[in-house]
């Protein structure tokens, strides 16, 4: 089941939907096609579009060359190259729940829902 706004973005004539049932992120352009995490299930991973694993995509936001995703059921802040596809973890601990501030190394999250 596909969610539009507010849990998608236009991203060069492209939405990009984030998939709640399977943790993963779908574009949508005349033809629905995976771009990155893994439908088949949750887990944690940086990688490469279908290498990439998310536990729970909620929010996201773009610059237009990268997306940054709130993956709440890791507790952590991803980022997307919308060119390459690359995830890598930006802030945050998979699988440790904080509410720390500070430097982006050390800052932990609760749950984060959006970006």
């Amino acid at each position: 089941m596909f969610y539009f706004p507010p849990f998608s973005r236009l991203i060069q004539s492209a939405v990009l939907v984030l998939m709640l049932a399977r943790p993963s992120i779908a574009q949508y352009e005349p033809v629905v096609s995976h771009f990155a995490g893994n439908p088949g299930g949750p887990g944690v991973a940086d990688g490469l579009g279908s290498a990439a694993r998310f536990t729970a995509p909620s929010g996201l936001w773009s610059d237009g060359r990268t997306l940054y995703i709130a993956d709440s059921g890791n507790n952590t802040i991803r980022k997307m190259d919308l060119t390459t596809r690359l995830v890598t973890t930006v802030a945050g601990t998979p699988g440790v729940t904080g509410d720390a501030d500070g430097p982006i190394q050390s800052a932990q999250f609760r749950f984060p829902t959006a970006i």
